[in-house]
C-alpha cells in the first residue's frame, strides 16, 4: 500500500481540525469548571451562614428558656 500526498494532506487536515475541535471542548470545559467552582464556593458560603444562624438560633433558644425560669422564679 502507497501513501499519496493527497492522502496525507487529507490525514493532517483531519487532524488539524480534530486536534481543534480538541481545543474548543478544552475550552468550554475549563469555562464550566470556572462556573462550577464558583456555584460551588456560593454553596458553602450560603451553608456557612445558614449553620450560624443556626447556632445563633439554638442559643437564643436557650437564653429564652432561661428568662421564662427567671420570670416564673419571681412570679411565685
Amino acid at each position: 500500500m502507497t501513501t499519496t500526498s493527497g492522502d496525507l494532506r487529507k490525514a493532517k487536515a483531519t487532524y488539524e481540525r480534530m486536534k481543534e475541535d480538541a481545543a474548543r471542548v478544552y475550552l468550554a470545559w475549563r469555562e464550566e469548571l470556572v462556573r462550577c467552582e464558583q456555584a460551588q464556593r456560593t454553596f458553602f458560603d450560603a451553608l456557612e451562614r445558614v449553620l450560624a444562624a443556626n447556632r445563633q438560633q439554638e442559643k437564643l433558644a436557650i437564653l429564652n428558656d432561661e428568662l421564662r425560669l427567671l420570670a416564673a422564679r419571681t412570679e411565685e
